[in-house]
């Protein structure tokens, strides 16, 4: 690769951090790092997101965590949440229910 402005791989993978997007990457358990020139390109290929697994290896690495994520509980933000859309004529209601609710706790 020339050297010069960042790589199209480097800018994916900096945006992604940027994002908070998790990053896994894949290279070829048979590639030599030392015979990659440019050292940003060498970085990307030897960084802590890189599995030099197989391909196939690799998809179901990929298919594992993604089932994990699908896992994960979502928080629940506050589970005493009420909100009520009303609009003016609806004023008494809304104050009649508003009593009702604060008199619950």
């Amino acid at each position: 690769m020339p050297s010069g402005p960042a790589s199209f791989p480097a800018l994916q993978y900096d945006a992604a951090l940027s994002a908070g997007i998790p990053v896994l990457q894949w290279r070829d358990p048979d590639l030599k790092l030392e015979s990659i020139e440019q050292t940003d390109h060498r970085g990307l290929l030897a960084g802590t997101t890189v599995l030099a697994i197989g391909l196939e290896e690799f998809k179901q690495e990929l298919v594992t965590r993604l089932h994990a994520q699908d896992k994960k509980t979502k928080p629940i933000v506050n589970p005493n949440l009420v909100f009520l859309n009303t609009s003016s004529e609806d004023t008494s209601l809304e104050e009649s229910i508003s009593t009702q609710l604060k008199n619950m706790k």
